[in-house]
């Protein structure tokens, strides 16, 4: 095409009138493309924008809609400049938002001041923009917006106690903000304090050295007899099981769990606690002792002394009015020994769960003792839990007794026709071969004898038919 050509101007006019609107943006796109691989121009990228710029987008037009409703508002007769930044700084936001018609920009202000004081950036003044934007009147004095913005500083302290941050510490932080920021000391106030969490790490502060030794069970307790002689271990039942006792008459020798300090032996059953106070002298009469047995804790002191031999808060209740206590001078049980006898709380709202009675430790502190230490004497329940245990295991040993009964008819009603199959096999081969032993007639005869015997009979005869 020629310059200044006339009528090739009009013909490439005319052709581009012709274009669709899709051909139109296929030919910028394909120059683009062209333009990209010759290295002309960057290719496009796509970018997700973060946060913080569309936080900036969204202040800039805000902004922009502050300025406009600033001159929105000096066009109304009688408004100045001065006014109008005045009443960005006096008015509150909610009153600004129902005078100016721009809406913005109270929200603007709302948002800016928390964004001003976090980062400080100057295009997020808000009074400072409203006053660049309107220009003052002759004569007039623009007053300063920058005045009244409040700054908020959060200083972290490392302190070895959090008593140290005392009244003449906190006036000489307030000094030296006041000085950094340089205002007066009533501007630099101090709105609380916070105590912050420690983190863990290489930032944080130390962490406590390991423990050494493990918290082993048998290093806090042991198992003794009633003297405190070593009892004879037997083999633990596998899966930490126990056995578990309904007659007192069928339970073993008892067993005691000694404290590792030496302070008490306990020893439990169902519905009891017993407990001997170990460090009571065998001298000490039972009127010098003071003994406290409360719902929830126990305590054996001297009387005139004061001296406490035994204290702590109890693992579970006990009834006090049913509990006793007695000292008879000697060792073990002939020694200081208290009789508790359990709330049983537990019981009451799940009766068939006899193990909920079991505590696991005497008082609050101590060592748990392992569950399959010694065995469990639900002997002693109340009569209700018992009666009701002894119907439903009445009922599971019927259960039990048919299912056996069952089972041993099918047991020879098995052995029966196993005996009636070889039978059957002896005579076909018999039929064949002709051939007849001793062993094979004593089998026919039993099987005719046992046939004899009808549906009724008993699994021992079977079992004595079968050996014949």
């Amino acid at each position: 095409m020629i310059p200044g050509d006339r009528e090739c101007e009009t013909a490439l006019w005319a052709a581009v009138q012709r274009l669709t609107r899709q051909e139109i943006a296929a030919g910028l796109l394909h120059m683009l493309a062209d333009l990209e691989q010759q290295g002309q121009l960057e290719p496009a990228r796509l970018e997700a924008p973060g946060t913080a710029a569309l936080e900036e987008a969204a202040f800039r037009l805000a902004r922009e809609d502050a300025c406009l409703a600033i001159a929105a508002f000096e066009a109304q007769p009688g408004a100045s400049s001065a006014d109008a930044a005045q009443l960005l700084v006096s008015v509150p936001a909610k009153e600004l938002v129902q005078t100016l018609v721009g809406g913005p920009a109270g929200a603007y202000l709302r948002l800016g001041e928390a964004l001003l004081a976090a980062q400080g950036h100057p295009d997020r003044d808000a009074a400072g923009a409203a006053q660049g934007r309107a220009p003052a009147a002759p004569g007039q004095r623009r007053p300063g917006a920058r005045g009244v913005r409040e700054y908020q500083l959060n200083v972290e302290l490392r302190l070895s106690k959090p008593g140290n941050l005392s009244a003449p510490a906190r006036t000489a932080l307030r000094v030296a903000l006041a000085e950094m920021a340089g205002c007066d000391l009533r501007d630099a106030v101090l709105t609380g304090v916070r105590r912050l969490v420690a983190k863990a790490g290489p930032d944080g502060l130390l962490a406590a050295p390991p423990k050494q030794e493990l918290a082993l069970p048998y290093g806090a307790y042991r198992m003794v007899k009633g003297d405190g002689s070593a009892p004879e271990r037997t083999d633990k039942h596998p899966f930490c099981m126990s056995r578990v006792f309904y007659d007192a008459a069928e339970r073993p020798e008892e067993l005691w769990a000694q404290l590792a300090d030496g302070s008490c032996r306990w020893r439990q059953s169902g519905s009891e606690v017993k407990v001997v106070a170990l460090r009571v002298p065998r001298k000490v009469p039972p009127r010098a002792l003071a003994v406290t047995l409360d719902p929830y804790l126990i305590r054996v002191a001297h009387q005139a002394t004061g001296e406490v031999y035994l204290e702590g808060e109890l693992e579970r209740g006990i009834v006090p009015d049913e509990s006793v206590w007695m000292q008879g001078g000697g060792e073990g049980e002939d020694g200081c020994l208290l009789l508790l006898r359990k709330m049983n709380f537990e019981l009451l709202r799940q009766h068939w769960l006899h193990s909920e009675s079991w505590w696991p430790r005497l008082l609050r502190g101590q060592p748990a003792v392992a569950w399959d230490d010694y065995e469990k004497d639900y002997s002693d329940l109340p009569s209700e839990v018992l009666a009701q245990h002894a119907a439903v295991e009445a009922v599971r040993s019927d259960v039990r007794r048919l299912e056996a009964r069952e089972r041993d008819m099918r047991e020879v009603l098995q052995e029966r026709d196993d005996l009636r199959k070889r039978t059957r096999q002896e005579r076909l081969r018999q039929m064949r071969f002709g051939q007849t032993s001793e062993a094979e007639a004593a089998t026919a005869s039993t099987f005719l004898h046992a046939a004899s015997l009808g549906p009724c009979v008993m699994p021992h005869c079977a079992r004595d038919t079968t050996e014949v």
